[in-house]
């Protein structure tokens, strides 16, 4: 069980919203989209609000915040049996870096067929029972031909 525990600053344009942590890639860059650098978060707020402070001043989101992330990610099935049941996404990984998984909201992107929708587009809202988790990752694995990860994930504003 790969366990997630730290600082994210959160981008929103319009319906979409990126994660971000520090830079796995480039040591002069100060933050990196979480889906990109293998699910690191900020271990300190002060590196998060360094960050923020660049990723508002160089991107054009309508709000910029920080929040806490615990995410703890089942690399294997019987590690699946643990997770929390209230929020659940699915990750899977593709050409460009990992896509995040939740519940499906009308009116939201989605993937044609797929029982699910882009966490990051659809509000940041996870799944909120094993079932329709299992169900989205056995669909993704099945169309999107993409070895799905289960995870159970909390996002949670921190009080400025």
């Amino acid at each position: 069980m790969k366990e997630v525990d730290g600082y994210v600053c959160i981008g929103k344009l319009d319906d979409h919203t990126i994660l971000y942590g520090p830079s796995s890639e480039e040591a002069d860059k100060q933050y990196q989209a979480l889906t990109t650098n293998d699910f690191t978060p900020f271990p300190t707020h002060d590196l998060a609000q360094a960050a923020l402070k660049i990723i508002i001043e160089t991107n054009t989101f309508q709000e910029v915040i920080i929040e806490t992330i615990r995410m703890s990610i089942a690399e294997d099935l019987n590690e699946v049996d643990s997770l929390s049941e209230e929020a659940l996404i699915v990750l899977a990984r593709d050409a460009f870096g990992w896509q995040i998984f939740g519940k499906y909201v009308e009116g939201r992107p989605s993937i044609s067929t797929l029982p699910c929708g882009y966490f990051q587009q659809n509000g940041l809202l996870p799944f909120s029972d094993k079932q329709r988790a299992n169900e989205a990752a056995s669909q993704i694995l099945r169309q999107g031909q993409m070895k799905p990860l289960l995870a159970s994930i909390k996002l949670e504003k921190i009080e400025e």
